[in-house]
């Protein structure tokens, strides 16, 4: 009960952090706080992320574009490593799927941040999602 009153807050958080769009001192903790939760969440209560996993590529991909405008390495890779944990959540494959063509056309423009590390995930995941059937 009470991971589920967490992923209702951490949802909320996430749209908050996206439709804020603005780059205040304390957005980059704010994300940083609620990708690190929702990286955690959907290793240990993938049952309880699951259905939420389709509603939240959007986000996680906005997230990504506003962090490379920014440069921000760790929450690149922070978010890239949503997109990447999303695809493993069970019965989440087909809202993934869904949203493939977008994603992976998103990642292939991540492929030229001046970052090695985040090249070399964003082509990691890009994979990932290539993968999908």
């Amino acid at each position: 009960q009470k991971t589920k009153s967490l992923v209702g807050i951490l949802v909320r958080g996430l749209v908050e952090c996206v439709e804020s769009e603005k780059m205040l001192p304390y957005f980059r903790y704010c994300v940083n706080i609620v990708l690190a939760s929702w990286i955690k969440l959907m290793v240990v209560a993938q049952d309880v992320a699951s259905p939420y996993a389709a509603s939240l590529v959007p986000y996680f991909l906005k997230i990504c574009s506003m962090c490379a405008a920014c440069e921000d390495v760790a929450l690149h890779l922070m978010s890239l490593q949503c997109l990447l944990d999303v695809t493993h959540l069970p019965g989440a494959r087909k809202g993934c799927i869904m949203q493939k063509s977008t994603v992976v056309m998103h990642l292939s423009s991540a492929t030229d941040h001046p970052s090695h590390t985040v090249r070399q995930a964003a082509v990691q995941v890009r994979n990932e999602w290539c993968i999908l059937e």
